[in-house]
């Protein structure tokens, strides 16, 4: 092999090393800036049974609330010096597919239900987080019969930045933030807004009050 040859060989190698490290670093940095992946969201009803109702009271009928479960995993800063075993804090903003108005559901405009809510000292690996619908506005919206045809996005925040975002299913990107859609918040509920404030204490961080 000519001098030139071996010249042109090396460059060649030293091309290759460059691409490849680029990339590699861009893989790392990517991972490391993504603290959080949420992992699954999941719905189911709850009652509240006789909690809160007045002696004798038979109640409504009307007294299935859904819940909006939905798992992540934090990762520990891998540029930390010192272990860091939680997060001080972590907001998760949700999205529900609804429908607004009488009618027929496939009839009936879109409205998209949100909410948000922030956890305290969010600890390093599996995590939960959950969100509520009344009876009524399950009723009103159609999510009583339609919930398991409806689109659900949950988006993890921190430091104001979105760290990771997940559809209950494979919609289009962004589906929640169409302009044609009208968004209504106050309607989905953080668990301390609701009879189910003090269940599951040891499964969700502690929300964090509002200023």
């Amino acid at each position: 092999m000519t001098n030139s040859s071996i010249r042109v060989a090396s460059s060649l190698i030293l091309l290759l090393f460059l691409v490849l490290g680029s990339e590699f670093s861009h893989v790392l940095a990517a991972s490391e800036e993504k603290r959080i992946l949420i992992d699954k969201i999941e719905t189911d009803t709850m009652t509240p049974d006789k909690l809160g109702r007045s002696r004798g009271s038979a109640g409504t009928g009307r007294d299935k609330w859904v819940l909006i479960d939905f798992s992540y995993e934090v990762f520990p800063d891998p540029n930390s010096k010192e272990k860091v075993n939680f997060l001080d804090d972590v907001t998760f903003k949700i999205s529900v597919e609804a429908r607004a108005g009488e009618g027929d559901f496939r009839n009936a405009p879109v409205a998209i239900l949100t909410a948000e809510v922030t956890y305290m000292l969010v600890p390093v690996g599996k995590g939960y987080g959950s969100f509520y619908i009344s009876p009524d506005a399950v009723a009103a919206y159609h999510l009583d019969r339609f919930l398991s045809q409806c689109n659900i996005n949950v988006q993890a925040v921190v430091g104001g930045q979105v760290v990771d975002s997940k559809d209950k299913k494979k919609d289009e990107e962004n589906w929640f933030a169409r302009s044609d859609y009208k968004i209504i918040s106050g309607i989905v509920l953080t668990k301390n807004q609701t009879p189910f404030i003090l269940n599951d204490t040891d499964r969700y961080p502690v929300i964090k009050p509002k200023q």
